[in-house]
């Protein structure tokens, strides 16, 4: 009796201790089944919104909090948003890369309070979204002004970037550097140089020839 009462006592306290400890809680996307963990920023109450509002409306301006109300207000379907950022992603790669052999489910996000860093970019002090090198982890900012370049960031509009630059990851390998990204540009439009680059190994292969005059 005894050891069950300590037993008892030990949970009680663990309980407790537990109880204000906001849990992580994994979700999934409707459509493409993509796990996310909105950390709570999916259920916003008013009254945090409008606490923080007022903080970005002093330190910058009245313009910048109605952008943070939008963006919180979008990430209440943050869910929705995925999908759809994720089929944007796939339109546009479908015309010139086979990208049906990406299985969606593989990916987890992450929504951040705030921008980051990361040990193995010393060199970068704000990141607001990033993939890891195994395109699966995707970590995105809620909101956050960027001083440095001016910049106002979200969740959901830097989702769509990094579901492209997971993409660039798993069919053309890693970038050289960040400007290397192609994020949520077109990957068809290759630059005049990558042309070339081509043309040359193509003919070298002796698949073809190029034409008299080129």
């Amino acid at each position: 009796m005894k050891t069950y009462n300590s037993r008892l006592l030990a949970a009680i306290c663990l309980g407790v201790l537990l109880s204000g400890y906001a849990h992580s809680q994994t979700k999934f996307s409707p459509r493409y089944g993509i796990a996310y963990d909105a950390q709570g920023f999916d259920a916003a109450s008013g009254r945090y919104i409008e606490k923080r509002a007022a903080k970005i409306e002093r330190k910058y301006g009245a313009a910048a909090a109605a952008d943070f109300r939008f963006q919180i207000e979008r990430q209440r379907d943050f869910g929705a948003w995925i999908d759809l950022k994720w089929g944007e992603r796939i339109a546009a790669w479908s015309p010139c890369v086979y990208v049906g052999d990406v299985d969606p489910r593989r990916f987890y996000i992450t929504i951040e309070s705030d921008t980051f860093t990361l040990p193995q970019y010393p060199e970068l002090s704000t990141i607001w979204g990033t993939v890891d090198t195994s395109a699966k982890r995707i970590r995105v900012t809620s909101w956050a002004y960027i001083k440095s370049k001016g910049w106002i960031v979200n969740a959901v509009d830097t989702l769509g970037w990094e579901f492209g630059n997971a993409l660039m990851v798993i069919k053309r390998g890693l970038p050289k550097s960040t400007s290397g990204e192609i994020g949520d540009g077109d990957p068809c439009r290759a630059s005049l140089g990558e042309r070339r680059q081509a043309a040359v190994l193509l003919c070298r292969s002796g698949a073809a020839r190029p034409a008299p005059g080129v």
